[in-house]
């Protein structure tokens, strides 16, 4: 649960960073096309609506940003105080995705793995040792014994004084039974341990295979996300590119308006931050699988 809550916390940093990064983007765009807009709008080369649609997109990004920077600092302090160190710690970033898990690894295998697992059967074995404990109560007790010892002095034997020395020895043997006349409390007693080592074995069973169900799932959830994942890598993130690089063209040769431009622009930033989201959800899908193959 540790390195599961450690790894959520390091990855949710990394995601927050790279919208940080986007946003400084975007506010930066924006607040170049908020000072055009003032200028035309001042010289009567824009309406009111490109100078009201410029305002209101570079506030809706500073807001966003400051609502950014206090989940930063909200996540930095959840990671160390997971850590428990005199010293704070900031993740640094090398690789904002994790690398492929294992996905072939055999569900049985890996569930029986889990702690979870152990100890419940741990639990399982110790109800069953307790069962077997109360119905052997149930049991009559068999007791056998051997007593061997010396009387020196004088003893009257048979009529006649005899004196004994420490060579003397004196042996017997001892048998005997124990038979319980009351069987109804112990049998209720023997009746409830073996109830509970039925209880506690089905809820081994149920619990296993509740987490061999997770962990298909959690696989299936790597694999949706990386997939699309992998569009984002290989074509949206250069569409994103194309769009801004052909914008900025057709803006300064007059093909399209500030308007159009912004419209254009927007739609790459949107695909720059939906893959920020399904990087996000692919990490977070790993990471759950990590936490279900116990790595």
């Amino acid at each position: 649960d540790l390195r599961f809550n450690v790894r959520q916390l390091f990855y949710e940093y990394v995601s927050l960073t790279a919208r940080k990064k986007l946003l400084l983007y975007a506010d930066s765009i924006y607040r170049l096309f908020e000072s055009k807009s003032n200028k035309r709008f001042e010289t009567g080369a824009a309406n009111i609506l490109e100078k009201t649609a410029a305002e209101s997109r570079r506030q809706q990004i500073t807001n966003q940003l400051n609502m950014l920077n206090k989940d930063l600092n909200v996540t930095i302090k959840q990671f160390n105080l997971l850590l428990q160190d005199t010293l704070s710690y900031v993740p640094q970033i090398e690789h904002p995705k994790i690398a492929s898990p294992l996905l072939l690894m055999d569900t049985v295998s890996a569930v029986d793995g889990q702690p979870l697992i152990e100890l419940a059967r741990q639990q399982q074995e110790a109800a069953r040792y307790r069962w077997r404990t109360e119905r052997s109560r149930l049991l009559p007790d068999f007791m056998i014994g051997y007593n061997n010892q010396s009387l020196i002095g004088t003893q009257q034997t048979n009529g006649r004084e005899v004196y004994y020395e420490g060579k003397d020895r004196f042996s017997y043997l001892s048998a005997g039974i124990n038979i319980p006349l009351f069987f109804r409390a112990q049998s209720s007693r023997a009746a409830a341990a073996k109830l509970e080592w039925q209880s506690l074995t089905k809820q081994a069973t149920y619990l296993r295979s509740q987490l061999q169900i997770e962990r298909r799932n959690a696989v299936g959830q790597v694999i949706k996300f990386q997939e699309s994942l992998h569009y984002y890598e290989n074509k949206g993130l250069k569409n994103a590119a194309v769009i801004i690089s052909t914008a900025d063209q057709q803006f300064q040769s007059g093909e399209i308006d500030y308007l159009q431009w912004v419209i254009l622009v927007d739609q790459a930033i949107t695909i720059k931050n939906e893959h920020i989201n399904m990087l996000s959800s692919y990490n977070h899908a790993v990471i759950q699988l990590q936490k279900l193959n116990n790595q």
